[in-house]
């Protein structure tokens, strides 16, 4: 069972969060990163930046089998990986550790691409 820190499309109220019924989930930050979503938000990329933090949600003994449902959905690892994090519940103000997805550098590209297109807008 896997902790997955969400921090888009899968979060409560947008489109992809049906793949995560059932599971409970705390709100969490995530340090060390900026968010940035195309302007139709149904996409978001995390981009490393030591000053900015992330909003998100942290569910908890996610199966094997729905880890692996989500990263295909995903596209992982082309478009996406895992990385070990530790995010701060809101709530308590605790660590957690987790995993999250990570942009790789195949999707920031083909985004790029998209971004003449589509605004995109920052967290």
């Amino acid at each position: 069972m896997i902790n997955l820190f969400i921090y888009g499309s899968f979060m409560k109220g947008y489109v992809n969060h049906k793949y995560l019924k059932g599971y409970s989930f705390n709100k969490a930050i995530l340090r060390g990163y900026r968010r940035s979503w195309l302007r139709s938000k149904d996409n978001a990329i995390l981009i490393k930046d030591i000053k900015s933090s992330v909003k998100g949600e942290l569910y908890r003994n996610i199966t094997n089998k729905d880890l692996q449902k989500i990263d295909r959905i995903h596209g992982t690892p082309h478009y996406y990986k895992h990385v070990n994090v530790e995010v701060i519940l809101l709530e308590s103000n605790k660590p957690v550790s987790a995993i999250t997805y990570e942009s790789t550098d195949d999707l920031i590209k083909k985004w790029l691409s998209v971004e003449k297109k589509e605004q995109w807008i920052e967290d």
